[in-house]
């Protein structure tokens, strides 16, 4: 190999390292700016939601301070514990079977969660548990990000059980008031007319009192079968015979 020959291999060899570093330093610098956006995307999302991590079995492994504050619990009751120690005993077992099915099958769960407060109270928490993997694809954790949604639930358990109660009111009212609408009809005789004075309406008692049927009586004007001597404004019915049997009542 001749000088000139050396000369050009190594100019060959220098411009080959020195893209290469420019490589490597926009590639460190890239993935340098991915993790620093990465770490405050994952500080936006702690600070607005519960957010919390667990292992392939459901043990916690971290909890931030909004997770802490909505159960009642420290972190260092909760990291190490299963997260069956925030399940209330009414809630369906079948609703964590199904969730654990969702998650380890890999694919993401969301669900409505009603979690055991500390103090043994109820808490409401709309949650997202995303499995988190390596790169070659094996586990690495879940994540379990919640929104508290207690007062919400809680409206609207109030306003159901307020729906129930009027409704069952409104039911017993209108049994009674049947109830006391067809003793009215029994004891009292009824009819009614419109302005002109034409019968609409006569019951049952009113018919058997002045010996009408319904079908006599509706769309009659009640003057026509008023007694002569009161049809100048009384209320006697008579039935044909002339004999007055009972007084008419208008609404």
């Amino acid at each position: 190999m001749t000088f000139s020959d050396k000369g050009h291999s190594k100019d060959h060899h220098d411009i080959a390292l020195k893209a290469l570093t420019t490589l490597l330093e926009k590639t460190s610098s890239e993935l340098d700016e991915s993790i620093v956006y990465l770490d405050q995307f994952k500080r936006a999302v702690e600070e607005a939601s519960i957010f919390s991590t667990a292992d392939a079995d459901g043990i916690i492994t971290d909890v931030n301070p909004n997770f802490e504050a909505v159960s009642g619990y420290r972190r260092g009751e909760l990291v190490g514990a299963p997260f069956s120690l925030l399940r209330m005993p009414q809630v369906p077992k079948a609703l964590f079977e199904e969730m654990w099915e969702t998650i380890r099958s890999g694919r993401t769960w969301k669900g409505l969660l009603k979690n055991r407060h500390k103090d043994g109270s109820t808490y409401h928490v709309i949650t997202l548990v995303v499995p988190i993997l390596h790169k070659d694809g094996s586990f690495k954790e879940y994540i379990a990000i919640s929104n508290d949604v207690t007062e919400l639930e809680e409206y609207k358990q109030l306003l159901k059980h307020e729906l129930d109660t009027t409704s069952q009111n409104l039911q017993e009212n209108l049994h009674y008031t049947e109830q006391y609408e067809a003793a009215l009809n029994r004891t009292v005789s009824i009819v009614k007319t419109d302005a002109e004075g034409t019968i609409i309406y006569a019951n049952g008692a009113f018919c058997d009192l002045s010996g009408y049927n319904t079908q006599e009586l509706t769309g009659r004007n009640s003057r026509e079968i008023l007694c002569p001597s009161l049809s100048a404004g009384a209320s006697d019915f008579r039935p044909e015979g002339d004999q007055p049997v009972n007084k008419v009542l208008t609404n």
